[in-house]
């Protein structure tokens, strides 16, 4: 990379962070609290206890109303197989020792998405839970006592996916078992960005090219790392110990894939541009045309076929087989890695569908 280039590459990176950190800072200071009558609990039983918390139930869907402050735990979660929406509101605790904000303690296929948390002594903790989801949430300022962003312990199988983890004292903490995924998180200015304990193996990223983690200290730590083939990831592993290390660390903080509020309009767009981008494709005397291409086309129709029914994992599924085989059948080119990048953010649209 050229010194220009790399000095503007770090420009942006710098500005990027620093618009995440204020955008987060200021919704943080405005908060309107809510007081909540001590801990909520959602039971074993789907009930909301208490029944005057600001959380809306709809199935297994819990969504809250409004910001809540806390003089104890947060929330407690006692069920199984249901989904936490934060619905953009704050969980904001008391800054005292033993706190938590979420407590997903002994659960299994749980969600929590989309809710804010700071001033405890871990924004969301979890101890003994299989297969949890902990994706789209801020956790900022969880600095009592050593605190966490989140804290995962005696957890196997869960992931945690697109968080912003900011100025906590660890921004993560995982201990004693593993087998967890960790990826496309930001971690930024937290005194130690990630903590793993007693022999806990768990994947730090996603491969290549989807990526890892963006760590805020990675240039400081690694001054003589490189790009990965104009990919925006690192071609240093980002180390957090001897069994565990970020291999495909994220030059810039991860931004999600924006919302769609048109979903036919989505649908059609991707299906015209992949059109179009395997025309490119298979025009070239390189590639097998008649047999690759229909082959393709009846999948991508297979899949949209899916959508139609609603069956968003079955045309996941499809797609997958789609950007697999672009891998392994077609010459690598400009239109193959845009067909590819186009999928991969289909894919990750429909799953916010599922």
């Amino acid at each position: 990379m050229k010194k220009g280039e790399e000095m503007n590459r770090k420009t942006v990176s710098g500005i990027m962070v620093t618009l995440l950190l204020v955008g987060t800072l200021l919704l943080a200071f405005s908060i309107q609290p809510v007081r909540a009558v001590g801990t909520i609990y959602i039971r074993p039983d789907g009930s909301i206890d208490p029944p005057t918390a600001p959380i809306h139930r709809d199935g297994d869907l819990y969504t809250l109303t409004d910001n809540i402050t806390c003089d104890a735990d947060g929330i407690v979660i006692e069920r199984n197989n249901m989904t936490l929406d934060g619905g953009g509101y704050w969980v904001q605790g008391p800054a005292s020792y033993g706190v938590f904000g979420i407590d997903l303690s002994h659960t299994r296929n749980v969600t929590i998405k989309n809710t804010n948390i700071k001033g405890f002594r871990s924004g969301i903790y979890s101890y003994s839970s299989v297969r949890n989801t902990i994706t789209r949430n801020v956790l900022i300022n969880n600095m009592e006592f050593q605190g966490a962003g989140i804290t995962l312990k005696k957890c196997e199988e869960n992931i945690v996916v697109e968080n912003d983890i900011i100025e906590n004292y660890y921004g993560i903490i995982v201990a004693y078992v593993g087998e967890n995924i960790l990826y496309h998180n930001n971690l930024i200015n937290n005194v130690l960005q990630a903590f793993s304990h007693d022999n806990s193996v768990n994947v730090w990223d996603d491969g290549y090219p989807s990526g890892g983690n963006y760590w805020s200290d990675y240039e400081e730590t690694y001054p003589d790392a490189e790009e990965l083939d104009d990919s925006g990831i690192w071609d240093t592993p980002y180390y957090i110990d001897d069994i565990n290390q970020d291999n495909y660390p994220l030059m810039e903080p991860w931004t999600p894939i924006p919302p769609v509020e048109d979903t036919e309009a989505y649908i059609e767009y991707v299906n015209e541009t992949i059109q179009d981008l395997q025309d490119g494709i298979f025009s070239r005397p390189d590639e097998d045309v008649p047999d690759a291409k229909n082959d393709f086309s009846d999948l991508f129709d297979d899949a949209l076929e899916n959508i139609d029914e609603g069956n968003y994992e079955g045309a996941i599924e499809k797609l997958n087989t789609i950007k697999m085989r672009m891998y392994e059948e077609i010459v690598e080119s400009d239109e193959r890695q845009e067909i590819i990048s186009l999928i991969e953010d289909f894919i990750e649209y429909l799953e916010t569908l599922l």
